[in-house]
């Protein structure tokens, strides 16, 4: 039987500049992450133009109760106008526990 872990992933962002992360790749093995509806949501550092913020990722993880996953999520920066051959790749692993009763 599934269950419904989530991961959270969050990275420096600036949306008033034009620039974002977007899930590139994901390796999960047996495990399936789906992208939780809302997300990813933005939250500014301040109200300035410019002042940068965070980009926030929330993904399920279905797998079974008693499985250990191991996820890794590539996320590349990406500009408004298109994506720079210069532009960073993040990569972030998380490692759930299997569910406890």
């Amino acid at each position: 039987m599934p269950d419904s872990r989530t991961a959270d992933f969050a990275l420096d962002a600036n949306l008033t500049t034009g620039y974002r992360w977007v899930v590139d790749g994901i390796e999960s093995g047996d495990a399936e992450l789906r992208l939780v509806e809302g997300f990813p949501t933005y939250e500014p550092h301040g109200r300035g133009l410019g002042a940068g913020g965070v980009q926030r990722f929330r993904f399920q993880v279905l797998a079974p109760e008693a499985a250990r996953v191991q996820a890794t999520v590539r996320f590349r920066s990406e500009h408004v106008t298109g994506r720079a051959p210069d532009d960073p790749i993040r990569t972030l692993t998380v490692s759930l526990e299997p569910v406890q009763r």
